[in-house]
């Protein structure tokens, strides 16, 4: 299981019991020694070397990055047994903690057999952003289903309103953060005018192979066609 370093910088909080914003705190803190006895359990005690903790945390983590363990220690990081008797709610960190493990197309859900939240692979289905009802902070450019369904009807709405410039804006910025997304999925490298729909679409055609042929349909065609005129 391999996941991306902002998810890992966002576990390393999480299991160290450290704010992941501000003085937002939403889990348990750990000392060292705790956090040493947590990964013990899936290798042998390491010198920490002088690291903090968060930087002790994040280093076991890049260990087992694309490893078969990696499941193991997120299952382990947000089980009860840490959460009990505590100001905390794990259900909370784990909605949470969704909102990153499904840019790496994974997600934690509660196991029927033994009740604990467990990794799955996400198989496209849908987070939805339970950021507002836990009080939990929006991470910055996470493409969330709120964000996507907030976009289309707000230009539905300004289209009932006859503000046709302002629907068009909506559905650019929806296009932006989508086309932004599949460019730090593929790791595209992007120098300069993050804001050029062209650009943007330009290079994601090339990097992705993607022509419109002929036989495409002609409503997607005018899609297409519209992204680079």
């Amino acid at each position: 299981m391999n996941i991306s370093q902002l998810t890992i910088s966002i576990l390393s909080k999480i299991i160290c019991g450290d704010p992941i914003k501000g003085n937002l705190k939403t889990s348990p803190y750990k000392t060292l020694t705790e956090l040493k006895q947590f990964f013990m359990a899936f290798h042998g005690i390491e010198d920490d070397n002088g690291l903090s903790r968060l930087k002790y945390c994040s280093r076991e983590l890049n260990k087992f990055n694309n490893s078969n363990s990696m499941h193991k220690i997120i299952n382990e990081s947000v089980h009860t047994i840490y959460y009990k008797n505590t100001e905390f709610d794990n259900q909370k960190v784990v909605n949470y903690l969704n909102l990153y493990l499904s840019k790496d197309d994974f997600i934690l859900e509660k196991s029927s057999h033994s009740g604990n939240f467990e990794i799955k692979i996400e198989n496209n289905s849908i987070i939805t952003n339970n950021l507002e009802k836990f009080n939990l902070p929006n991470p910055k450019n996470i493409l969330t289903h709120q964000f996507i369904k907030e976009r289309i009807d707000k230009a539905k709405e300004k289209i009932k309103m006859h503000d046709y410039d302002g629907a068009i804006t909506n559905a650019r910025s929806l296009s932006q953060a989508i086309l932004e997304e599949i460019i730090k999925r593929y790791n595209i490298e992007l120098k300069a005018d993050k804001g050029d729909l062209k650009i943007l679409w330009s290079l994601i055609k090339q990097n992705l192979n993607l022509h419109i042929k002929p036989e495409i349909n002609n409503s997607f065609k005018s899609i297409l066609s519209g992204l680079i005129g």
